[in-house]
Order: structure tokens, then sequence, then C-alpha cells
């Protein structure tokens, strides 16, 4: 995993030096006669966004969301490309000059935020059919604008998350992807109807639009702390991966299928009361949280896996019925893997592991679990001698 973070952490200084590049260019053509009557524009959108700043949405996947991005996502239809890094600039220099602990996150912070307002920006000035915001002429390249901010700004946000979260970067893609709403959307709308209202009603249209944005952003931060209680229900705490409850309501919703095929498979730990006794409680944690960990990096996303209680894991893949023998040997490669780790650190444990195919062994879930524990104890008995003979 190492080798993977080096270069996303090179990507992020890289994404720095652009926020610099465009922080100098914006300054530059600020200094130019023909900027002069776009200083309003910044100062005014440059107060908002350092009022809304410090809010700020975590949501599930580790990726931050800011309100105030729709205040700065304006910019695009108000000012000319390069003036836009100018609106964000104020808040990165106050916010390093509050916490310079902490100072080398907000070159990153800004960088992002600028290379998207640059690259959304230049859409829309290239497809506009007008330099003043009017609807409907403007909405295909406002649309096409912030389209282009959004997933640049979206990339960049999953990508330190993935580097903070130490993810890979697909992986956070994809969580950052699923967690998609309608209030994300309505908050890059919201710009369209900033930038019009500004254009008719000055600041006062500005400070209408932050009192919708507030309301917004109490709805997603609602939303947040909801999918974290309903996740919080469902995970174990110490492996993160679906938890005895999550299995109960898993039994429910495949007692309605009847067009499904797959495998499950019951796993325990060989020797957990011994490790625990001889290295300590925490070294047992570790081994639960590594066979949780391998799990989750090997299995498909479409696969479960639940820690059934104390140190059993059950994992259930469904595949084509043709496909069951391909599927075990996959599983059984993982669990090969791990007992081979804990071979080379001279861990006395190992894996049992039972499985049963369903419907073809038992068409009843609570038959098919009984079957692949019946099968996992008989490997549990064939380990027991192996365990003892090592040193």
């Amino acid at each position: 995993m190492e080798g993977i973070q080096r270069p996303l952490s090179w990507v992020l200084r890289g994404v720095s030096l652009l926020g610099v590049a465009a922080a100098a260019s914006g300054t530059w053509a600020a200094l130019h006669p023909a900027a002069t009557p776009y200083y309003p524009v910044v100062v005014t959108l440059a107060a908002a966004f350092l009022i809304m700043s410090p809010w700020s949405v975590r949501l599930p996947s580790g990726a931050a969301w800011r309100p105030s991005l729709a205040l700065v996502t304006t910019a695009m239809f108000l000012l000319p490309v390069q003036l836009t890094s100018l609106v964000p600039l104020p808040t990165v220099i106050l916010a390093i000059a509050l916490r310079r602990g902490a100072w080398r996150t907000y070159p990153f912070d800004f960088g992002q935020v600028a290379v998207a307002l640059y690259l959304g920006s230049g859409v829309y000035r290239a497809l506009a059919p007008a330099a003043e915001p009017h609807l409907p002429a403007m909405l295909p390249a406002a649309l096409a604008g912030l389209a282009v901010n959004f997933v640049v700004n979206r990339f960049f946000a999953a990508l330190s998350a993935a580097v903070r979260e130490k993810r890979r970067l697909g992986h956070q893609l994809r969580l950052v992807a699923a967690e998609l709403n309608w209030g994300q959307i309505n908050l890059y709308l919201m710009s369209i109807m900033g930038a019009i209202m500004y254009q008719e009603e000055g600041p006062w249209g500005l400070v209408v639009c932050m009192v919708l944005l507030t309301g917004i952003y109490q709805s997603l931060s609602y939303y947040t702390n909801m999918h974290e209680w309903q996740h919080a229900a469902s995970t174990d705490g110490l492996t993160g991966v679906e938890n005895r409850t999550a299995w109960e309501g898993f039994l429910s919703t495949m007692r309605r299928e009847s067009r499904r095929s797959g495998t499950l498979f019951m796993m325990d730990l060989d020797n957990f009361k011994a490790v625990n006794d001889t290295f300590g409680h925490q070294m047992g944690d570790q081994l639960l949280r590594d066979v949780a960990a391998r799990l989750r990096e090997q299995m498909r996303r479409s696969d479960r896996v639940f820690r059934f209680g104390g140190d059993e894991f059950v994992v259930f893949t469904a595949h084509a019925p043709d496909a069951a023998r391909s599927v075990r040997e996959r599983v059984m490669r993982v669990i090969a893997d791990i007992d081979l780790d804990w071979q080379k650190r001279s861990i006395p444990a190992r894996l049992s592991v039972g499985f049963a195919t369903w419907p073809a062994e038992a068409e009843e879930f609570p038959a098919l679990l009984a079957l692949a524990d019946q099968r996992m104890y008989s490997t549990k008995a064939k380990h027991k001698g192996l365990l003892k003979s090592q040193p």
C-alpha cells in the first residue's frame, strides 16, 4: 500500500503547485486596468466565501464537502477565467495565518478549488453565448462548466481522502461516487441562481443565496449523521465488516430470493484463546482485523463479509451455478495467504473454513449455515495436530 500512496502524495503536491500558479496568474490579471470593474464582484464573493468556509461536512467516504463551494462556483459565471482563483484566496491566507502548524493542507485545498474553478470556468466561457448570465441561454454552458468543476473537485477530494485514509484511489472514487445525492447537486445548481441574483440585485441577492445554502447544509449534515448511525448499527466496531445485526437483515433478504445462487463460507480462528493468553488481547484483536481487512480487500464489492461472533466470520459470495468451484478456490487462496502470513510471523494460529453451496446443498439459509459450520469444525479438528507441532 505504501508504494501506491507515494505517487498519490506527489499528485497532491502537484495540485498544490497548480494552486500557487493559479493564484499568481489571478493576481497578475487583477493588476490589469481591464480587471477594475470586476473588483466589487471579487470582494463580495470572497467575503461570502470567507463567512461560510468554516462549515464543512465530512461525508461517509471520508471526503469533505463545503456548502461555500456554491459561492465559489458562482464566480465562474461572473468573472473572467483568471480572476476566479482570487475568490477563495483570502480564506486560504487567513487559514494559514491562524493555523500555522497545519498550513501544509491549505495549499492543496486551494489548489483543488482553483484548478476546478479554472477548468469549469474555461468550459463555460468557451460555450456561453453571452458574457452576462441570463436564462435560458446560459444554461447549457453553465451545466457543462459545473459538470467539469464537479468532476475535478470530487476527484481531488477522493485523492486527498485516499491518502489520508490509506486507501486505494479506485476504491475511494467508488465511495465518493456512491454518496452522490441531490443535496450536492442542488448546491452546484445554486451557483447559477446566485450569479443571476447577484446580476439583478447585487450583494443582497447573494445574501439570499447564503440563507438557502445554510438550509441545504443542514440537510446534508442530517443525512450524513443518519448514514453514520445506520452504518454504526450494522458494522462491527473492531473489524469494520458487517456485524450480527447486518447478518440477520441479510437472512431476511435472502429468504425472499429464489433466483440467485452462491456459496457461504464459515471461518473460525484456530488457537485464538491461546494467542490471547500468550501474546495478549491486542494481538488477538489485530488478528481479527487482519482477517477482515484481507477479506474486504480481496472479495468483490457484491460479496458480503460478516463478523458472526467472537473469532468467527461468515462470507457469502453470489455466483452462477457453474462457478462454485472457481469461487471456492479464490476464497481458499485468500485464506492460505492469511495463514502463510501468520506462519512467517511465528503466530500459532490459522483459519478453519467450511463452505456450503446454495441452493444446491441447502435451500434454506439456516440449513446452509449449519452445513458450512459442520464442515468448518471438521477442518478445525484436522488443524489441531498441525498447530501443536508448530514451534
